[in-house]
């Protein structure tokens, strides 16, 4: 089961965020108490769902929003004082973060998370299948390229997949550079 973190500095306002998240979302929520405690946490582990309720002791939050949303896969919500809430949604938006005031009741907080919670295991998803799909066209490339030296340079199977690992040590360049230049030389 998946943990949330849940950054705020107080202990109260953990618990009852605690008790609004986890028990239809995810697992269990992990308390961070500072944006600084929060990123030593979300380099070690992955969390599907971070909430800041702000602002923190050594910083506001936003700038942790700001981080999380670009270095993790993390679905983001921001809680803020009202005063500053449309401000702060209308900016923090373009980082595809949620942001709600603190006076916001806790269907609102949950049905947040849950948008958010789902966006971001979209977003996830996505980016797996991305990953497949640039693996599979490398491998393909890599195959086109073999065939090309198998034909031009009457080398085996096993000879053209060596030529293209030792090019690539000897010119310290990727393996796809290599290929690249094999597939650009024998116009394929």
């Amino acid at each position: 089961m998946e943990n949330i973190l849940i950054v705020s500095k107080s202990d109260d306002i953990f618990e009852k965020l605690s008790s609004c998240l986890c028990d239809t979302l995810v697992g269990k929520a992990v308390h961070a108490k500072s944006g600084a405690a929060a990123r030593r946490l979300l380099g070690s582990s992955s969390y599907p769902l971070l909430v800041i309720h702000t602002p923190l002791p050594d910083e506001f939050g936003s700038e942790l929003s700001v981080y999380a949303a670009e270095k993790t896969y993390s679905g983001i919500v921001l809680l803020c004082s009202p005063d500053i809430y449309p401000d702060l949604r209308e900016h923090m938006t373009t980082f595809g973060v949620s942001v709600l005031p603190h006076s916001a009741d806790s269907m609102a907080v949950k049905n947040a998370a849950k948008e958010t919670l789902d966006a971001a295991r979209a977003m996830t998803s996505l980016t797996a299948e991305s990953k497949v799909q640039l693996r599979s066209e490398e491998i393909r490339m890599v195959n086109t390229a073999k065939q090309c030296l198998i034909r031009f340079m009457g080398l085996t199977e096993p000879q053209a997949h060596r030529y293209i690992e030792k090019q690539a040590m000897d010119k310290r360049q990727p393996r796809k550079d290599v290929v690249r230049e094999i597939l650009l030389k024998y116009d394929a």
